[in-house]
Formats: structure tokens, sequence, C-alpha cells
């Protein structure tokens, strides 16, 4: 899955899962252009991904802002003198249940991800069609399927672009360019390690793990190589998906968790249930 000679962006990339998502893509062998709120960070990630031979470079801007996918592109071009992989990876959360929600926060998550990603997609769609070729990935959620309490604007945001995703796959097919979006679980990056810290108990998070099928929570180069697949050519027949990549949580019903008889009988299939 080589990328050799190719050009991306990758939004939310100087950390977490987007750091990932960089690092993946530049070890294959393509240039990225990291957009990130955190200038000191993305630019550490850029240096050290350009000492060990890599190609970088980073831009600070906010994704909900038309200049920044503009600044973005142009970047591109004029540093890698093309533009075929855009990941649309930034995203920004509160969580709290719908009627004691802050709208300014609903807002905003609903900027980042819908206005970011349609933003972001805009703009680098042009020089993919006049090449003739593309890959645009946006990271979506498992949450776009399966509602969790207290997260009625991300889910919104979410679900809105599972159906961005189809819609961009349709029109801009038959221009070359596949779109395609990864819908994580649960994904330990160092701000989720924090976050729960601060929210659950260790037994608490335990139990949570202990949905999951695999018995793991997911990692981020669990999610980038996910999208190195769907970017690189051994996706080349493949648009319009949600990829899953929740450590198979979504295939389940909440029964066979909490009723005697299926845990049982799932206890009898892997004797680790």
């Amino acid at each position: 899955m080589r990328l050799d000679g190719r050009a991306a962006i990758v939004t939310g990339g100087a950390s977490g899962i987007g750091e990932a998502v960089v690092r993946s893509l530049v070890e294959a062998g393509a240039a990225v252009v990291v957009v990130d709120l955190q200038e000191a960070v993305a630019d550490a990630l850029v240096t050290e991904l350009e000492a060990a031979g890599g190609r970088a470079v980073a831009l600070v801007g906010d994704v909900a802002e038309e200049s920044t996918a503009q600044a973005a592109v142009a970047l591109a071009l004029e540093r890698f003198g093309r533009l075929d992989i855009l990941v649309n990876n930034a995203g920004w959360v509160r969580v709290d249940v719908a009627i004691e929600a802050d709208v300014a926060d609903i807002d905003r998550m609903l900027a980042v991800y819908l206005r970011g990603y349609f933003l972001f997609a805009k703009h680098a769609l042009p020089p993919m069609i006049a090449a003739g070729a593309g890959a645009i990935v946006n990271m979506s959620s498992m949450q776009a399927y399966r509602a969790l309490p207290g997260r009625v604007g991300v889910q919104s945001a979410k679900g809105g672009i599972t159906a961005m995703t189809r819609q961009l796959a349709l029109e801009y097919g038959p221009a070359g360019v596949r779109v395609n979006s990864v819908l994580p679980g649960i994904t330990m990056t160092e701000k989720a390690l924090h976050d729960y810290g601060q929210s659950a108990t260790p037994e608490e998070l335990e139990l949570r793990r202990e949905c999951y099928p695999l018995r793991r929570f997911g990692r981020p180069d669990d999610v980038a190589d996910a999208v190195l697949f769907l970017v690189s050519d051994r996706a080349s027949f493949i648009s319009g998906v949600d990829l899953l990549v929740d450590g198979g949580i979504s295939v389940q019903l909440a029964e066979s968790l909490v009723f005697p008889p299926f845990r049982r009988l799932w206890q009898r299939a892997s004797p680790g249930a």
C-alpha cells in the first residue's frame, strides 16, 4: 500500500488519530499537509517526520473557516505540486443531554464536522478532478449508527458525515474520486485516556472494555491502517462505504451483554466472553 509521489491533507493531524494517520501516510511515501490548531504540536511532528526523511508541512487554522481549507489546498499544490488525498479528521466534542446542551456547543460541533468536512472536500476536489483521480476519507464514528447518552451534537454531526460521504461518492465517482468514511469505536488516544480518567473509574472502564467482542479498545494505529487501505490502490474499487473499525461492538444487540441465556451461549462459543 505504497503512496510514493502522492500528496495528502490531514485535518486535526497533530495528535491522536490524526497524528497516527499522518505518520502512516508519510511512512507509505506520501507528502502531507498537517492542519491543526495546535501550532507547537504540529510543528514538532513535522520536524520529526522531516528529520526521518519524510515530507510534511504544518498549517495552523480552524477547519470551520473556508480560508483554512483554501490555504491547505494551495499549500499542498505549492509545496508538493499536487493533491491526491484528503483525510477529514478534525473534531470538537462536548458531552451533554439535549435539553441541557449549550446551543453554542452544538453549533461548534456541527461547524467543525459538517461545515469543516464540506469545505475541505469542496476545495480539495478540483485538483483531484483535474488529475482524474483522488481519495477522500471522512472520519465518522460508529455512533453514527448507535446512540450513546449525552451526545446529541456529535451524533448528529457523525450521521451527517456518513450521508455526505455517500453524496460525494456519487457525484464525483465519474471524475475518478473515491470517497469513504471510517467509523472507529472507542480509540485510546492520549486525550481519551485523560478524559476517561476524569469521568470513569478503572472498574467502569474495564466494564466498557468487556462490551467489545475483541475485548480491547481501539488504538490510533488501528484506525490509521484502515485509512491507509482506503486511500491506497488496494481499495481502487471501494467508494461510498462506511468502514467500521470498532472491534465488533456495533454488531451486537444490548441483550447479548445482559440477558443470561445469551451470555451463556456466548461463553460456550468463546470461553472468555
